[in-house]
């Protein structure tokens, strides 16, 4: 059985709701650039970090939550992409959690200093973050927590 193959049985035994959970982006950008220009030894290691990832799920995935999903991406998808960034992969986080600490500390400098109403550091994350998705996205070299 292929990576791929496993990658779209998993699928279909989560629910959607729960796919981002496994990190399913991430694996998938993962699998497809295991073809790509990659010395063959990175591949193997590659290969091996899948299936163990792939075994650490098993096939009860109904305790998959958001915990678990932290532990996976920090014990597996992290690992994975530190190592591969040589070859231009990059890390993302959702612009969510973006527009969430954005916001949280946008409310933290209007407590802190009243008359300054003006929500500045959500408008240049979101912006910043908006032009970096562009660029990174197309080269489908992304990974990240719950991406």
């Amino acid at each position: 059985m292929t990576l791929f193959d496993r990658y779209r049985n998993l699928m279909r035994l989560i629910e959607p709701d729960k796919w981002k959970y496994f990190h399913y982006k991430s694996l998938n950008n993962f699998i497809l650039q295991l073809d790509n220009e990659m010395l063959s030894e990175d591949k193997d290691q590659l290969y091996q970090k899948l299936i163990n990832f792939f075994d650490a799920i098993g096939e009860d995935v109904s305790e998959l939550d958001g915990q678990v999903g932290i532990e996976l991406f920090e014990k597996y998808i992290n690992p994975i992409g530190k190592e591969l960034k040589k070859y231009g992969f990059k890390s993302i986080t959702p612009i969510k959690y973006l527009f969430l600490y954005s916001v949280m500390i946008d409310s933290l400098v209007f407590l802190a200093f009243y008359p300054f109403p003006y929500p500045i550091s959500t408008a240049i994350v979101l912006l910043y973050s908006i032009i970096r998705m562009k660029w990174i996205y197309n080269s489908s070299k992304v990974y990240g927590t719950f991406y």
